[in-house]
């Protein structure tokens, strides 16, 4: 199984208000106290949506929850091989051709009345 990690950082920008501590939780986790940092990397994640929810608390044990969605997509990336795209890039150019030669045929061939 494919798993991912992504970072997350915010800023406060309460008016008149203190943040004690951050507190986050990733879908129907638990809680955890991060201190005052303002970043965290979740690791881990496997492929699909996920909620991750950030909770500034002051000293008072004031809080509001903020909530993000997001699709993780982790699966194994796959390049397409290189002779592939040599031959897309052949076909292309005989199609152009092909087309360029009919039309060119098209209009010069002697018009009947």
């Amino acid at each position: 199984m494919n798993s991912a990690s992504l970072q997350l950082s915010w800023r406060t920008t309460n008016a008149g208000t203190t943040t004690d501590h951050y507190e986050i939780k990733l879908d129907n986790g638990v809680w955890t106290n991060i201190g005052t940092q303002t970043q965290y990397t979740f690791n881990g994640l496997t492929d699909g949506n996920h909620t991750f929810n950030i909770k500034p608390v002051s000293a008072e044990g004031v809080s509001q929850t903020y909530s993000i969605i997001v699709v993780i997509a982790a699966g194994t990336e796959q390049a397409v091989p290189l002779m592939y795209v040599g031959l897309a890039v052949v076909v292309i150019a005989v199609a152009t051709t092909v087309v360029l030669l009919v039309l060119k045929f098209v209009r010069n061939r002697p018009k009947f009345q």
